[in-house]
């Protein structure tokens, strides 16, 4: 609640199921891109650790490594390929210089989910591959992409049913929280009061 604008939640809300619908909107999205983030790195990790021996990486920046005659290879792992902002990639550029220092360093790059490689300019900056290729790149499968679509598909009901559960238990609960919170005695909606959570200077207690 502390996110959205308090003005435009007393127009469109009138009870606390309101607005607990109303911040939700946002907060459902959030949530289901970061199970299926999630869901989808772990089925990376599954794959690449099928064919090259691969696991879950400890390392700053990295998701998932793995070791050939000798040598570490590095792979992140991101959902979107639009996955960060110019500190998260300075961070992945520090990190690549870093492993780059080790004598058994092998490559290092980040994988995106879905999308389409765009190659870039010059070697200074890691490379990202994305879609297609990032599934290819763990497997050795230029097919993985549409085989691991085929297997969500296959539990498509089951893993819809998973988040549309989490975000109900989430609504339940936060309607509990808004109606202990921020209403009136009279069960009407104590705008002020949000109001004042939001933006005022002295902190509000709220259970």
């Amino acid at each position: 609640m502390s996110k959205h604008n308090p003005y435009e939640l007393s127009v469109f809300c009138k009870t606390s199921q309101e607005i607990v619908d109303f911040v939700m909107v946002s907060h459902k999205q959030t949530s289901r891109q970061t199970i299926m983030g999630n869901l989808l790195e772990s089925i990376a990790i599954k794959i690449n650790s099928k064919e090259f021996n691969g696991y879950k990486s400890n390392e700053e920046c990295t998701d998932l490594e793995w070791e050939d005659n000798g040598l570490f290879h590095y792979r992140g792992w991101k959902s979107s390929p639009k996955w960060g902002n110019a500190d998260q990639k300075n961070r992945v550029n520090k990190k690549l210089d870093e492993l780059k220092e080790n004598e058994n360093f092998g490559s290092f790059r980040v994988l995106t989910s879905y999308g389409k490689t765009t190659k870039k300019n010059g070697t200074k900056t890691f490379s990202q591959l994305s879609g297609q290729d990032s599934w290819d790149e763990i497997s050795n499968d230029k097919d993985m992409y549409n085989k691991v679509m085929i297997g969500i598909l296959q539990h498509s009901n089951y893993l819809r049913e998973v988040i549309e559960n989490i975000y109900l238990s989430d609504v339940k609960e936060s309607v509990t929280w808004v109606e202990k919170n921020f209403t009136n005695k009279d069960k009407t909606i104590n705008f002020i009061k949000i109001n004042e959570y939001v933006s005022g200077r002295d902190k509000v207690t709220i259970d």
